[in-house]
């Protein structure tokens, strides 16, 4: 009887979990637990004219990707996934770049480039994450759905929602406060990449709108205790397609094993001798202070752009200045960031050089004017 009921428990638990991601349109184990909640909506872009309140929550755990300590709010959930991971193609977390923890796709990855392989490789390019952020909204077009969740990549919506942000007053706008906040709008185009279409977010701009009560607070959800953080093994199990339980218990002398070749895979990683040819490229070497475990800057042509055949960019001359841009790699979006504002620094030296000759040159000028009039006068 006692196995029966917990095998009635975990297919109530089962069907209260689908019955709360329902939305999402997938079967696929979720990143976030949402067990708690019941009629879970998710708001999605349309083509036109969007507007959205985005709403702070606070924070409850010591689970914020971005160290918010508990009892503050936020405005997002910031975090890496990796996608399409092992046979069941599921989304999972990034424990590397969400957490800095050891993260056994990353490290499969990087093992592939150390091995040789272009980071332009379509296996090499599937194991990189992606940076994702999550927001409480409430749909102004839509009300009735009450506050929403929207999930964005940040590339195509933080990055420019600042940016109009920043534009539109440059002591910043701060337009998730309930009190003093904003009405978030911007543009969705229709736009297509591999078949697949999706809404492109663009033209923001922002709108006074009246002040939220502070019960607003008790309609957002908690989006730090809702993200599902796993193990390193729960993701290794993801991406080799082992159950986990069967690999714990029918599988426990393996187990130890492959924990030990991770061990002995990850050690030439941490080696302090560079590789031949990686000591030149100055934004390698701000990457190499940033992170523990640099990419092989060999392995990036900083003259090649891999949209460059398709549409005619160049990289670090055209950092996201198409639509292209945000489908690249994230590392390879960061290079070519960093890249255009090295560029950008250097033509603006050489402005500032060029109006210091220029300043030179009129100073002059006047003085050899006054010495010809007089004498076109006499």
């Amino acid at each position: 009887m006692s196995d029966r009921a917990a095998r009635r428990e975990k297919l109530r638990q089962r069907m209260q979990q689908d019955a709360a991601t329902r939305d999402q349109g997938t079967g696929k184990k979720p990143m976030f637990d949402m067990s708690d909640y019941e009629d879970v909506s998710w708001f999605k872009a349309k083509a036109g004219k969007n507007e959205i309140d985005i709403l702070p929550f606070e924070v409850t755990t010591k689970n914020d990707p971005k160290g918010t300590a508990i009892g503050d709010d936020n405005y997002k959930l910031e975090y890496w996934r990796h996608k399409q991971v092992g046979p069941t193609d599921a989304y999972v977390l990034c424990l590397k770049e969400t957490f800095g923890k050891p993260c056994p796709i990353c490290e499969a990855r990087k093992q592939m480039l150390d091995a040789g392989a272009d980071w332009k490789d379509e296996e090499v390019k599937a194991l990189a994450p992606s940076r994702r952020c999550l927001y409480n909204v409430i749909d102004l077009n839509n009300t009735e759905k009450g506050v929403q969740l929207f999930e964005q990549s940040h590339h195509k919506f933080e990055k420019p929602l600042f940016g109009a942000a920043e534009y539109k007053d440059p002591a910043f706008i701060c337009f998730a406060d309930i009190e003093e906040g904003y009405t978030v709008t911007f543009k969705g185009t229709e736009e297509t990449f591999n078949k697949n279409k999706y809404i492109e977010p663009s033209v923001f701009d922002f709108e006074p709108r009246e002040p939220y009560e502070e019960d607003i607070y008790n309609d957002v959800y908690p989006l730090d205790a809702m993200l599902i953080i796993p193990t390193y093994e729960e993701v290794q199990s993801l991406f080799l397609g082992v159950d986990s339980e069967e690999k714990e218990e029918k599988e426990e002398p393996k187990k130890e094993t492959t924990r030990t070749a991770r061990k002995s895979k990850v050690a030439p990683a941490e080696r302090t001798e560079p590789k031949p040819g990686r000591e030149a490229p100055a934004r390698g070497s701000r990457r190499r202070q940033a992170e523990p475990e640099p990419e092989p800057e060999e392995d990036i042509d900083i003259l090649t752009c891999p949209h460059k055949d398709d549409v005619g960019l160049i990289i670090g001359v055209d950092w996201d200045n198409s639509d292209v841009c945000g489908e690249c790699p994230d590392e390879m979006y960061s290079k070519c960031e960093n890249l255009y504002k090295d560029l950008e620094k250097m033509k603006q030296e050489q402005i500032a050089a060029e109006k210091d000759k220029e300043v030179e040159e009129k100073e002059e000028k006047p003085a050899r004017a006054t010495r010809r009039r007089p004498a076109k006068r006499s």
